[in-house]
């Protein structure tokens, strides 16, 4: 199966409160970054780009955390609203391509209850098509860093809830660990059509995807934003 391990920054849900402009309380940004969600939502978007096993870190950050690490990996001044860490997802199960065919079947996020993938215990398809024992040491998928104060901004800026900008956001984190990226405007272009795909059958069938990166810069080999 695939295991996604959510970690939520000490002061993440305090400093994304204090710089909403919506009226957003702490009581309402607790209930938008609930771990156990966005996990699912990471979980089934993997199952759907053909992932059978690994595990992913998900971490939700403050802005003054992510800007150390923006500084740090891409050499950028300034937070940005998500980073993505691929170690072995490529190398494992290949990159998403045009030739790529994602298995989705149409749900809402109240309908992602379920673990995605299977069970303790079973087994699970490999790439090469052998049978594998889904107890085996999970392939480490990467890492994927959202930070909720640019992702309240994005949200502010696309007139959306803070909410779909999350659920955009760990889908792109996906896809970036996955071996996507937007560099070039072909490549923009596939991206941006996963995602769609993606969030219109796992998130909300109305789903947006005018995400725009916040910084134009080339990143630090093996890493993503």
């Amino acid at each position: 199966m695939v295991e996604v391990v959510v970690a939520v920054g000490d002061d993440t849900i305090d400093s994304a409160a204090e710089s909403a402009v919506d009226g957003a309380t702490d009581a309402a940004t607790v209930k938008v970054v609930d771990p156990q969600r966005w996990a699912r939502l990471a979980q089934a978007a993997f199952v759907a780009c053909g992932v059978s096993h690994g595990r992913l870190d998900l971490s939700f950050v403050d802005a003054a955390s992510m800007a150390e690490l923006n500084r740090t990996h891409m050499h950028v001044e300034g937070p940005t609203d998500v980073l993505s860490f691929p170690i072995d997802a490529v190398d494992t199960f290949g990159a998403i391509d045009e030739s790529t065919t994602l298995r989705l079947a149409p749900t809402t996020s109240s309908s992602l209850a379920a673990e995605a993938g299977p069970a303790d215990g079973a087994f699970s398809r490999a790439p090469n098509g052998e049978m594998e024992d889904a107890q085996m040491p999970p392939v480490l998928l990467g890492d994927i860093v959202i930070c909720v104060e640019m992702a309240q901004a994005n949200a502010r800026a696309a007139d959306r809830s803070l909410d779909d900008e999350l659920a955009l956001l760990v889908v792109h984190g996906v896809l970036h660990v996955m071996g996507l990226d937007h560099l070039e405007p072909a490549e923009r272009a596939h991206m941006q059509s996963r995602e769609r795909e993606l969030l219109v059958a796992l998130h909300d069938p109305n789903a947006s995807t005018d995400w725009a990166p916040a910084t134009p810069a080339r990143p630090a080999p093996g890493v993503r934003s």
